[in-house]
């Protein structure tokens, strides 16, 4: 449910959650009807293609993430300066990206950090608002810090 927290709209689907998990498509898609049957997930029709479906947690599944216990180092994390936390989320981004590489796995990055991202005002025929020119679609404000398994890095 973590995954689903912080992926963006785009990546929140079974196959999203297979590649970030690394697990075969069958337990990806026995996880996912297991949460849907606890009422944790709700499976949507993508808003750009009918036939694909997204997942969006339910609010019972929100309140059991607000108890989850990394939230701790969260709150940890929160006392560090601004230059401190720069610093070690591009750390700690790269070294997955090298891990995933190296075990042949998706890499999954923000929005925001990849070759991708067209910010607001740049020349974009869709709309003048931050884009991802990859899937040709504008990006809710929301999503620019969002988990992408389309991710590139620059």
């Amino acid at each position: 449910m973590r995954y689903l927290s912080c992926a963006n709209s785009y990546s929140r689907t079974v196959s999203g959650l297979r590649a970030y998990c690394g697990v075969t498509a069958g337990t990806a898609s026995e996880t996912v009807r297991r949460l849907v049957r606890r009422g944790l997930l709700e499976r949507r029709p993508s808003d750009t293609d009918r036939r694909r479906i997204r997942l969006d947690l339910t609010s019972k599944a929100r309140a059991m993430l607000r108890r989850d216990p990394a939230d701790g180092l969260a709150s940890v994390l929160s006392t560090f300066a601004q230059p401190q936390l720069t610093v070690l989320a591009s750390v700690l981004e790269e070294a997955a990206n090298v891990l995933a590489k190296q075990q042949g796995k998706t890499v999954f990055g923000t929005c925001r950090n990849c070759r991708y991202f067209q910010a607001a005002g740049a020349q974009v025929p869709w709309e003048q608002r931050p884009a991802c020119a990859l899937m040709r679609v504008a990006l809710h404000r929301t999503e620019l810090g969002a988990l992408c398994m389309r991710f590139e890095s620059r």
